[in-house]
């Protein structure tokens, strides 16, 4: 992996980790996470792939929510996101560690 990516990698965990602390917004999230899913250079089709399939599951949930007026999520949904944070975090992890 290259340099360039490998601090994408990095940024993307980072974000996740401010979603999980609270600083982060989840639209922010979902913004900063698509920004560099797309910029990065050599990614392995199958991570990317499966990264941005837990990617959607954030942008469908806080779309519908948004659609409907609502400001709080579900328990089911608020279940689902943590499960995708959980995912794309652990998939980070493992693309940043198998890089050293």
């Amino acid at each position: 992996m290259n340099q360039y990516d490998q601090r994408q990698y990095i940024l993307m965990r980072q974000c996740l980790e401010g979603f999980e602390s609270g600083n982060v917004k989840i639209n922010v999230l979902i913004n900063s996470l698509r920004g560099l899913i797309d910029v990065l250079e050599e990614p392995e089709k199958e991570w990317k792939t499966s990264f941005s399939r837990a990617w959607w599951v954030l942008e469908e949930i806080y779309s519908i929510t948004s659609a409907r007026g609502e400001t709080h999520f579900s328990e089911a949904n608020q279940k689902e996101i943590w499960q995708a944070v959980d995912q794309m975090k652990n998939m980070l992890n493992a693309v940043i560690i198998g890089s050293k």
